[in-house]
């Protein structure tokens, strides 16, 4: 049985993971559409946590948050970059087809105080 993330995640076709293994695998990642604030790159920002490099200003997460009716104290307010990415977690279950939601569905809704733990971001 294959883990559900492994090698071929999201390779659906021979054609695909032949592609991506012969072609694609050993190049490096070039990301086009970051949401990070440049200048925080190039300066090698160290984050405080994970909640902070994944919901600092990052819109279309504040949107889904929203939708959510997630109260806007923990989008753009005042609780903790913690508080904020709990409450981001508690809806990626209903992100179907979102790699997000794909993410929640391997950590599983319990795991996710762990993550934070381990994704210490601070050198």
């Amino acid at each position: 049985m294959n883990s559900f993330i492994g090698g071929d995640f999201l390779l659906t076709t021979e054609a695909a993971r032949r592609l991506y293994h012969e072609h694609a695998e050993g190049m490096p990642i070039f990301d086009y559409h970051c949401h990070l604030n440049p200048a925080e790159i190039s300066e090698n920002k160290q984050f405080s946590d994970i909640g902070e490099a994944w919901l600092a200003g990052e819109h279309y997460k504040w949107r889904v948050m929203r939708a959510n009716a997630v109260p806007e104290e923990y989008v753009t307010g005042s609780a903790s970059f913690h508080d904020k990415f709990n409450r981001f977690a508690e809806v990626m279950p209903g992100l179907t087809g979102n790699l997000n939601g794909k993410l929640y569905h391997v950590l599983g809704g319990d795991a996710i105080a762990d993550v934070i733990s381990a994704a210490s971001l601070t050198a």
